[in-house]
């Protein structure tokens, strides 16, 4: 996988503000993301452990989730999963209703790691494209959320808990994967 872009660094620190901030901690976790996968073995896709779901399915759930929160709850467009990805990665089905919720379809996703972080690139890219244009007035912005029962959260809101803190979930995860595996847990997770 090729390496990520960082963002463009402002020549004075008067000139960094919220967005640039914004992108430096994206840019930092999908590294981080990125680099601790890179340091698993393949193999271990194909792992289960008692307590943690399938390793590639937690990948894919987070991307997934970065994927919606940009895609459809920012943009209003549909997901990258639903159109140009659509039949680049091929998912297993959703697990039963009574089994809802991201562990559940984690444990139970089947996809190819490889086309998984293909797909991860080009979400971390539209990722990256949609926080660059925004204003740091634009992350105060509230987004209509009532209807999933979060209200009207900001931008930013959403940013940092459907983006970051779910790259910050998916990283501490896998490190605990690598140590079970008999490897050092990442010292950045």
């Amino acid at each position: 996988m090729s390496s990520l872009p960082e963002p463009t660094r402002p020549t004075s620190p008067a000139l960094w503000d919220e967005v640039w901030s914004l992108r430096e901690q994206l840019t930092q976790a999908h590294l981080v993301v990125e680099q601790t996968l890179t340091e698993l073995i393949p193999e271990l896709g194909h792992c289960r452990f008692p307590e943690w779901a399938h390793l590639v399915g937690l990948y894919a759930h987070a991307v997934c989730v970065e994927d919606a929160t940009i895609t459809a709850l920012l943009q209003g467009g549909a997901p990258l999963f639903a159109t140009a990805w659509a039949h680049q990665v091929t998912w297993s089905p959703p697990p039963p209703p009574s089994e809802r919720g991201h562990q559940a379809w984690a444990s139970h996703v089947l996809a190819e790691l490889a086309a998984v972080r293909q797909y991860a690139a080009a979400v971390y890219a539209a990722t990256d494209g949609y926080v660059a244009a925004l204003s740091p007035e634009a992350l105060g912005r509230t987004v209509e959320l009532s209807s999933l029962g979060l209200g009207q959260p900001t931008v930013a809101w959403l940013l940092s808990q459907f983006v970051l803190g779910e790259l910050a979930r998916l990283c501490r995860e896998l490190s605990v994967v690598k140590s079970r595996a008999g490897g050092p847990a990442s010292a950045a997770c």
